[in-house]
């Protein structure tokens, strides 16, 4: 494996384990976010701030799903051009 190809696979593993670590964090905070919702117990303050923070938690685990596809896109491209 060439010097060239080791760099880009390096670089590549620290951006999709930084994606990994982006996906977890949102994950954990649509969980939250989901608990908040199911102990509001009638307190539509809760309620609305749960449903509220949700929406930004799946907008965001759907933004590190795209941003995983178009790495490993541009990776392919890279690839391609190198070889």
């Amino acid at each position: 494996m060439s010097a060239q190809n080791q760099t880009l696979q390096l670089v590549k593993n620290i951006i999709n384990y930084v994606l990994g670590f982006m996906a977890l964090i949102a994950l954990v905070y649509l969980i939250y976010n989901g608990f908040l919702i199911l102990t509001a117990g009638g307190d539509d303050a809760q309620y609305k701030k749960g449903i509220g923070s949700l929406k930004y938690a799946a907008i965001a685990i759907a933004g590190v799903g795209a941003s995983r596809l178009i790495v490993s896109l541009i990776f392919r491209v890279i690839h391609l051009i190198v070889i």
